[in-house]
């Protein structure tokens, strides 16, 4: 739709659509399981993706804040999920992540650099995961661990620098605790306040956490 009619998507009807991050870009995932990149406005099909999984969502499909990168998670021969990167301006697939479970986008890093996931362990039984490590990975380079034996809920909270994050831990119920800096360069976990809170804060020119 572009103010002048409806214009019917070349890509199959139950198709879950994606919510452009990049502009001038569409993606849609089919039940049958692919991924769709169109181009906006003439709906030009750039790719269609084989993901060897019919479990990804679109919460599992992220463009990097330069709109270089398509992350996603796609299948692999063992069941589980891998990250891999489309490469759009070489048209090219890297497959970046060769993790023993299934795997969580979390967030790009503001500068494009790095890409944060979650490794997680499925219980079908509950229909529930446990993130198990938080690995970053940056186009090109191998995937390095920033959190190992993690408590099992970790959960992105907000950048504080282009390379450093904070996580949090959280209840079912939807508590939080356990709030830490990640330093994606050097490695390095601080912890900022090791007690249950119901939400947290930055104040962005001071660098302040507000707990």
């Amino acid at each position: 739709l572009d103010f002048s009619g409806c214009v019917p998507l070349p890509i199959p009807a139950d198709a879950d659509i994606h919510i452009p991050q990049r502009p001038g870009y569409l993606t849609a995932i089919t039940p049958q399981g692919q991924l769709w990149l169109l181009r906006l406005p003439n709906l030009q099909i750039i790719r269609q993706i084989a993901l060897l999984s019919y479990s990804i969502s679109p919460e599992d499909v992220r463009w990097s804040p330069d709109g270089r990168y398509l992350a996603y998670c796609g299948g692999t021969s063992s069941g589980d999920t891998d990250v891999y990167l489309y490469d759009l301006e070489k048209d090219a697939i890297s497959h970046v992540s060769w993790e023993a479970e299934s795997v969580r986008l979390m967030d790009w890093s503001p500068d494009s650099r790095w890409l944060v996931y979650a490794e997680v362990q499925l219980d079908p039984t509950a229909s529930a995961e446990s993130v198990t490590r938080v690995m970053r990975v940056a186009p090109g380079e191998t995937a390095f661990e920033l959190l190992q034996e993690a408590d099992g809920n970790e959960v992105f909270g907000k950048w504080i620098t282009p390379h450093s994050l904070l996580l949090a831990n959280q209840s079912s119920e939807g508590w939080k605790d356990n709030l830490r800096a990640v330093d994606l360069e050097s490695g390095e976990v601080r912890s900022i306040y090791p007690f249950v809170f119901d939400a947290f804060d930055i104040a962005a020119q001071s660098l302040t956490v507000l707990v």
